[in-house]
Order: structure tokens, then C-alpha cells, then sequence
């Protein structure tokens, strides 16, 4: 009852590491880039029928179908039809788990011997070409909760930036939302997450007042003086209680 089929769709976007500018909640999707328009390599991960009819009576049951979405594939859609007598509809996913690909099923079949076939499709999509689509700090196609701690926690306020697209709204709600300093910079020469040449006390604020920066130069001058190495972006979350996930 099994077959896999290959559809093949290529997506791709860029990385920008800056905060970029706030926008209206009515303004949804209009700042959304090029890159939007393509998709992630897709792969229908279960097709199958469910034979329903053969009695004298109609009946209405419900039955789950689909597998595992397996590898690192995550839950894409799901299409539900029926041909012949009777019908059949889809009621949801059959778990909240987006590897769970198998699909609740309600069966509608008809009386008088009469027989219909359920067919179902799922198809999924690989989990590293959509959070390898794009940095969560870059505009550009949705993203998937699990593509980390500050995605699934943005997605979870604003289901816009999981279901449609990753606006410049999503972005920002990475710090305000997700609580990561990985897409502030204000004049920062770099992002408080990645390592690179001292940065100048104060360079994130107003984005975060009390500034991390100056928090963490404070404990540890070498940070304002020398270089930020790693001792400094680890104490994004021991020193200002922030992280760079």
C-alpha cells in the first residue's frame, strides 16, 4: 500500500546578520524577497487506498493512514479523495509531532453493496533544506519550529513565520520573542554571537538596555579591548541572561 514518488523543487536564500527595520502587522508578506517564490526539494513520503463498502448498510469509521515521514523529513501536506461510492475526508495529522507523517481518516461508506476507494497522499519536505534555506535573521521562506529554540518560540507567537513566510516581523521577534541576540547588531561591527574584533561598549543599545556589550566588557575587558572570542559570546547567556540559539 506503499509507493514513494520523487517531486523535485530546489529552494535557496541568502544570510544578513543585521536587524532590519519594524513593519506593520497589516503590511504582512509585502517585504518578503525573491527567494519565496521557490521551494524546498519535496518528496511524497506515503501513497495509499483504503477499500471501504461491500455491505448492505452505510456506515461512517475513522482509520489512520500514512507512516513515519523518516530521515529528516518533516510533514509537508496531505491530500484526501475519494473515487466510487461512499466518501471519505480527512480530520488532521494524526499526532502533533511534524515526523509523524500518518493522517486520521474519516470513511463514509455507502449501502447496498456499493464500493468506494480512499486514496491519501503526504508529502514532507527535509528539514535541513528548509532551515538551510535562510538564516532566522535574513528574510525569506518559512521556517519550521524545529529549526531551533528561538524559531519554534517565534512560530509559536506568529504562526505567519512557520505556515507562510519569514518577514521582516519574524526576524525581529528572534530577540523580542526567541530572547537570542543573534540578529542584533545596531552599530555593532558584528552580532554579540559571532566571534570576530573587539566590539564598543554600548554598540547594542536601545535594543537592549542595560547594553549586553557593556555588561560583558565590564567583566571582561578584553572583550572591548582585544577581540571577541569565544569567552565573550558564551557570556551573552552567562553575564546578560540571553542566548545565541
Amino acid at each position: 500500500m506503499l509507493a514513494l514518488t520523487l517531486a523535485l523543487a530546489m529552494g535557496c536564500g541568502g544570510v544578513d546578520d543585521a536587524t532590519t527595520p519594524d513593519l506593520e502587522e497589516s503590511g504582512r508578506g509585502t517585504d518578503v524577497p525573491e527567494e519565496v517564490t521557490t521551494t524546498e526539494q519535496a518528496l511524497t513520503v506515503f501513497y495509499g487506498t483504503h477499500n471501504h463498502g461491500g455491505d448492505l448498510f452505510p456506515g461512517e469509521y475513522e482509520i489512520l493512514m500514512g507512516t513515519a515521514c523518516g530521515g529528516d523529513y518533516v510533514r509537508n501536506f496531505f491530500n484526501v479523495w475519494n473515487v466510487g461510492n461512499g466518501s471519505c475526508s480527512a480530520i488532521d495529522w494524526a499526532s502533533p509531532d511534524a515526523r509523524d507523517c500518518r493522517v486520521r481518516v474519516r470513511i463514509n461508506r455507502s449501502g447496498g453493496y456499493a464500493n468506494g476507494t480512499c486514496h491519501v497522499q503526504v508529502d514532507a519536505s527535509p528539514l535541513s533544506e528548509i532551515c538551510g534555506a535562510h538564516d532566522k535573521c535574513a528574510t525569506g521562506t518559512k521556517l519550521h519550529p524545529l529549526c531551533g529554540s528561538a524559531v519554534s518560540a517565534v512560530c509559536a507567537a506568529d504562526p505567519f513565520c512557520c505556515n507562510n513566510s519569514w518577514d521582516s516581523l519574524c526576524v525581529n521577534k528572534v530577540f523580542s520573542v526567541g530572547n537570542s541576540m543573534a540578529c542584533v547588531r545596531n552599530s555593532c561591527s558584528h552580532t554579540l554571537c559571532t566571534t570576530g574584533g573587539p566590539l564598543t561598549s554600548n554598540c547594542d543599545a536601545p535594543t537592549l538596555s542595560p547594553s549586553c556589550v557593556s555588561r560583558i566588557c565590564a567583566a571582561d575587558p578584553y572583550c572591548c579591548n582585544n577581540a571577541w572570542d569565544n569567552t565573550c559570546k558564551n557570556a551573552v547567556s552567562s553575564v546578560c541572561g540571553k542566548t545565541c540559539n
